[in-house]
């Protein structure tokens, strides 16, 4: 195994780590509501300035909040089967090169949130920070699954506000069905842990309330969705 901590390793190396330890490509799975909240506050083909700055935005936010979450995840995961062949718990990059990488992507969607306007500016901060909090969240609460949730619906209404600096309900709404949606399927996926969760002291629903009152809590988030 290369070891990208290596001075002989390249910077463009090293980025390709981290791109392969957030996978930006996964950010598409946020890019649909962020675009209805887009088409709401449009009428035909958005300003392709303002549509650059979002989807920038779009993938700052995105790159942070994971490696962050890599970040402080990175010794629990070197301790799970599952996860222990990501990036840091290999030693493919060191956690210096990923809080490098996590500082430039915050910094990067900061900047396109000021691109924006001085109301995105003003909400960044925020927004940053609840995406940030998940990877704390889940060592003290099941309620984890809500706060990954809300990271993703606040999406439409960003979208919104990108384009139109006024807050309306109809991506509020579409917003709130997005929370439950993340926060049930989040829960599934939370089940494949829960033995370890329960072993080394993680909170998820599925090893705090057992798995069959999780599967019944995340049905009940695709109902409210």
């Amino acid at each position: 195994m290369l070891d990208a901590a290596s001075p002989h390793t390249s910077l463009w190396r090293r980025l390709a780590i981290c791109c392969r330890m957030v996978k930006p490509a996964h950010a598409v799975f946020v890019l649909p509501p962020a675009l209805c909240g887009v088409s709401f506050a449009t009428s035909g083909l958005p300003d392709p300035r303002l549509l650059f700055c979002m989807l920038m935005a779009m993938l700052g936010i995105w790159c942070a909040s994971m490696a962050y979450n890599r970040i402080v995840d990175r010794e629990q995961d070197a301790l799970n089967p599952r996860t222990a062949h990501r990036v840091l718990p290999r030693g493919e990059i060191t956690a210096s090169t990923a809080r490098w990488f996590c500082a430039a992507s915050a910094a990067l969607f900061l900047i396109a949130a000021a691109m924006l306007s001085s109301l995105c500016f003003m909400l960044a901060f925020p927004a940053l920070g609840l995406a940030l909090a998940y990877s704390h969240v889940k060592y003290h609460s099941w309620l984890c699954h809500f706060v990954i949730g809300a990271v993703t619906g606040i999406t439409p209404m960003a979208g919104w506000l990108a384009f139109n600096p006024e807050w309306a309900l109809g991506p509020a709404v579409l917003g709130l069905g997005l929370l439950f949606w993340v926060a049930g399927f989040d829960i599934i996926y939370a089940c494949q842990d829960a033995e370890f969760d329960r072993k080394h002291g993680f909170h998820s629903a599925p090893a705090d309330l057992g798995e069959g009152a999780a599967l019944a809590l995340a049905a009940l988030c695709h109902v409210n969705t």
